[in-house]
């Protein structure tokens, strides 16, 4: 067992994860490869990147004769590997490795560093970062591109675990600070999480001056990036106008056929049914459409608020208790409204596949509830206050966007990762975990087993 407790054993193992969930992603499909290179990652971006590549300029455009569009994603993802293609080229297994490489090791970095300051045994950080990593749920998603949680969910991680520490340093509220800037330019929906975070962890140190830092890498990401928007667009906005709170997706998620189809069809088949294709007249204006689909959205709330407040407590229920494994139906093909109804309506039977997803999804529930449970007591208590405070942080401005908007499985991922991570990070915290492996037989007589259950007593706050 020596053998683990080398600083290159640690590294070797999450150099191989990351490798080995790379190539598990790419030849099983889960990242889409039309042609074997970048330009064939999904969500929007291929189009920005390409414009990239061919003419240096950020913009969507996606076809001859119509017009670009220039706010639909944020920048960080196709200047991302934009600058990795100038070194390694476009081929999409490379870039794959190269983004996994710095993104698990970044996680690996990070929560090491963290178990040797509390002088946890190295053992628990394969412990930690496996389960992390190689839930059934993480390996399908976080080894991904294009979709942002493949980026941004890493980097929730590492400040997870680095917001832990009870004192901060000033290189490291620079590293919170950059870390913060990286999801405001990731996704739209995290700049409010990033705000917010900046501002608790000015809180924690009194607003002294160094406290400021995160802030001002936030306040200057968000002003950037809305100037850009506004010099090129004339909309100073940093949100991004297809986000959960805007445009298509927010129609999407709020209309009247939501509560048939949803969450076991992916509500893209609206797109099929030709329900989100705009009016003639503003098709060429991207922030006309945007406001056209919100205003939908809105007017359909707002006419009946009973139906409405259902409707976001159906969304919440998804998000937190239903068993029903997210967008398991994608209609890839036109038609009817009607037709998709009518297949909503009777659906198909649950094949073994959906019902193993379905335990794994009531587990992993399971999980998130156990740890919210714990973090809502560890504040009443008084006990790890600022962990717990953090964490709940960071589920509720994840969820909220879900709950307004919609989740799938790659939403949901992200807080199950974060959930596992809190109570390992509490276990380790609140009890002396390197004692599960004391001696079988320690002074006093006691056996290992006694002394695991007094490890759980001790982690349950029972005193032994």
């Amino acid at each position: 067992m020596s053998f683990l407790h080398r600083p290159s054993a640690w590294h070797i193992f999450w150099i191989t994860v990351s490798i080995l969930s790379s190539i598990l992603v790419f030849y099983t499909g889960w990242v889409p490869n039309r042609d074997g290179t970048i330009f064939s990652i999904t969500s929007g971006f291929s189009d920005y990147l390409r414009a990239l590549d061919q003419t240096g300029r950020y913009a969507s455009c996606w076809q001859e004769g119509q017009p670009c569009f220039y706010t639909t994603r944020l920048p960080f993802v196709p200047y991302f590997h934009y600058l990795i293609s100038i070194i390694l080229g476009h081929n999409l297994l490379t870039h794959i490795v190269a983004k996994n490489l710095l993104a698990y090791g970044l996680t690996a970095v990070v929560l090491q560093r963290a178990l040797l300051e509390r002088g946890i045994p190295q053992g628990w950080c394969y412990l930690i970062y496996g389960i992390l990593y190689l839930n059934p749920f993480s390996i399908r998603i976080l080894p991904t591109i294009g979709g942002e949680e493949g980026y941004y969910a890493h980097i929730l991680f590492a400040l997870l675990i680095f917001l832990s520490r009870p004192s901060l340093s000033t290189i490291r509220l620079h590293a919170i600070g950059i870390a913060l800037v990286t999801l405001v330019l990731i996704k739209s929906t995290l700049a409010p999480l990033s705000v917010i975070i900046s501002l608790l962890v000015a809180g924690r140190m009194r607003f002294v001056r160094p406290a400021l830092i995160p802030v001002a890498y936030v306040a200057l990401a968000l002003f950037s990036w809305s100037f850009w928007s506004y010099t090129t667009t004339g909309h100073w906005t940093h949100v991004a106008n297809i986000s959960s709170y805007d445009g298509v997706n927010f129609y999407k998620a709020n209309n009247p056929y939501v509560l048939t189809l949803y969450p076991w069809f992916h509500l893209d088949a609206l797109d099929f049914a030709g329900l989100t294709d705009p009016p003639d007249g503003i098709n060429h204006d991207e922030w006309m459409i945007g406001t056209y689909f919100k205003d939908q959205a809105a007017n359909y709330l707002i006419q009946d608020p009973i139906n409405a407040l259902w409707l976001l407590t159906f969304k919440a229920y998804t998000v937190f208790l239903s068993p029903v494994p997210p967008a398991a139906v994608y209609i890839d093909s036109p038609l009817s409204l009607e037709e998709l109804l009518s297949q909503a309506r009777t659906p198909a039977p649950w094949s073994l596949k959906h019902i193993l997803i379905s335990v794994s999804i009531v587990g992993a529930k399971l999980l998130l509830g156990i740890s919210i449970f714990a973090a809502t007591r560890a504040i009443l208590s008084g006990k790890a206050k600022h962990n717990a405070v953090t964490y709940l942080i960071f589920v509720g401005l994840l969820v909220t966007p879900f709950i307004i908007g919609f989740a799938y499985t790659n939403h949901l991922a992200v807080l199950y990762g974060l959930a596992w991570l809190y109570l390992a990070m509490e276990m380790v915290e609140r009890a002396p975990i390197s004692s599960l492996f004391a001696a079988d037989y320690p002074a006093g007589g006691q056996s290992g087993t006694v002394n695991l259950a007094a490890w759980c007593c001790r982690f349950g706050g029972w005193r032994v």
